[in-house]
């Protein structure tokens, strides 16, 4: 097979204060939680929530000359609404190619204060492009394809074929892999098939964001119920001043500790300090002094593993941002093909997995049939096409208006929010979830809109949380309801999303 040479430029940079909860600071735009998860019943994260999930992070960027001089500003997804500004994002790059191409990827170290490299899963390339530290060659010059250090380069060789076809990780593979993705050193490859006819292609990186803060590393076996784990003198870990954020490593993010370390008072005895396990949950966090020992007890019914990676907070993510409201917004008009390109980039001990809300996909046969949800390991991907779903489904009165809508009848456009996360419930109400939000245009009159039931979800093309009452199903013993409350919105024949006239208006979009 013979190739046709494209030249690709990348450069390691760092991101600095950057929260998947609030990736541009000081914007209403971000800092949202639109599902109302305990604590944002506002459908705000808070501040400390923010401070505490803020890392420095690194990316991928591509520049589109060999001088790297002019960034590539395209966004990652182009349909989605919450993406932040180029210099705001995570992954930082996406790449795509088709088969036939030989791809040189030119790889700059950027980063000041370490050694890194690229590793690109599925293509076909030779150990000199594999970036998998000590495993990787070196040059006369003494630069190495798995350890590029601060200021060089190394240009990674890759064969695009048909047999590559699908979406493809990228990611750091020097040392301490799992600490360096976890501060944004990923992305993907995606091998375009000639075929597809996709309206819109969807790439999605499910991922953590953990700062790379050295100290506080622990992790006790795999805790029975009754049994425990101690971390105490003179093991190192608690000899310093710090905050130390730690998790289940069987359960995941969701479940998390923290204590704080304060200095040793002088004169002051080292006192014991007991953490009990119960319920899926360490607790209220804790003060303890440089010096005194921490125990965890098992009094749940299910095992445990206490882990601090020795980082800061973990946030699981979407394409860099955690909660909707902020995790993708992807667009469409009903009947839309979409092409999802998912990529499992979290590299702990958990698995995740990808559930759109009304929609499915073709399974290969055998064994055949549809579905809609898919579990991803580790580095895992997977491609799918589904459609933008109806807005909603229209009542009677409204579903035999579109067939012949009278002289006086407005073009209207109504949308709906589906969900789309992954389905470890945990994991969704930690933030791993967005949305598709489907726009429709139809035909309304006035007497058929009075004698629908259902209030129509106009679409006022704006992107804010949904106007809920958060307490409407707890009792109320009295005075009046409270919470946010707001009409939904009336037949405002002249705002956004609206056309409507004396006559039937035809609409490219109807």
């Amino acid at each position: 097979m013979s190739f046709q040479r494209r030249d690709i430029y990348l450069k390691i940079e760092p991101l600095n204060g950057y929260s998947p909860l609030a990736p541009v600071l000081c914007g209403r735009r971000y800092g949202r939680d639109c599902m109302f998860n305990p604590g944002h019943e506002l459908g705000r994260v808070t501040p400390q929530e923010i401070a505490e999930a803020t890392l420095d992070a690194l990316v991928y960027r591509e520049y589109l000359d060999p001088h790297y001089t002019v960034q590539n500003t395209a966004k990652l997804v182009a349909s989605d609404v919450n993406e932040p500004p180029w210099n705001r994002r995570i992954p930082g790059a996406l790449l795509y190619a088709k088969p036939g191409e030989r791809l040189f990827i030119h790889v700059l170290n950027g980063d000041k204060t370490d050694c890194h490299s690229f590793h690109l899963h599925g293509l076909m390339y030779g150990i000199d492009s594999d970036g998998a530290w000590p495993m990787g060659v070196a040059s006369h010059d003494g630069r190495r394809s798995d350890e590029i250090k601060p200021g060089q380069t190394w240009t990674y060789i890759f064969d695009a074929t048909p047999e590559t076809i699908g979406a493809w990780a990228f990611h750091d593979h020097v040392r301490n892999v799992q600490r360096n993705v976890n501060q944004g050193l990923l992305g993907g490859l995606i091998v375009r098939d000639p075929g597809s006819c996709a309206d819109h292609e969807i790439p999605i990186f499910i991922h953590q964001l953990q700062s790379a803060v050295q100290g506080f590393f622990f992790r006790s076996g795999e805790m029975h119920p009754g049994d425990s784990f101690t971390v105490q003198p003179p093991d190192g870990i608690f000899d310093h001043a710090g905050v130390c954020d730690y998790y289940c490593a069987i359960h995941g993010t969701s479940m998390s500790g923290q204590i704080t370390v304060q200095p040793q008072n002088s004169g002051q005895p080292a006192q014991t300090h007991t953490i009990t396990i119960q319920n899926l949950s360490f607790g209220p966090p804790i003060a303890i002094r440089v010096g005194d020992t921490v125990k965890w007890v098992n009094n749940d019914t299910v095992d445990h593993i206490v882990f601090s990676p020795g980082g800061g907070k973990s946030t699981y993510c979407l394409n860099g941002r955690a909660y909707v409201g902020n995790t993708p917004t992807l667009v469409g008009n009903t009947g839309e093909r979409l092409r999802w390109y998912v990529f499992n980039m979290d590299l702990g001990s958990v698995w995740h997995n990808f559930h759109p809300h009304s929609t499915r996909w073709r399974l290969p046969a055998p064994p055949g049939g549809a579905s809609d949800v898919h579990s991803l390991s580790p580095v895992e991907t997977f491609v799918a096409d589904t459609v933008v779903p109806p807005a909603m489904r229209l009542p009677c009165g409204l579903e035999e208006l579109q067939c012949d809508p009278p002289a006086d009848a407005c073009l209207v456009r109504i949308k709906g929010d589906f969900l789309f996360h992954c389905h470890i419930e945990e994991h969704m109400m930690q933030g791993l979830a967005g949305l598709v939000r489907a726009r429709q245009w139809i035909w309304v009159d006035e007497n058929v809109v009075k004698r629908t039931s259902i209030a129509l979800p106009y679409d006022d093309g704006t992107n804010e949380c949904p106007q809920v009452d958060v307490l409407r199903c707890q009792p109320r013993h009295h005075g009046p309801k409270t919470g946010p409350q707001g009409d939904m919105p009336g037949m405002d024949m002249g705002g956004s999303g609206t056309s409507c006239g004396t006559t039937k208006t035809a609409d490219s979009r109807w």
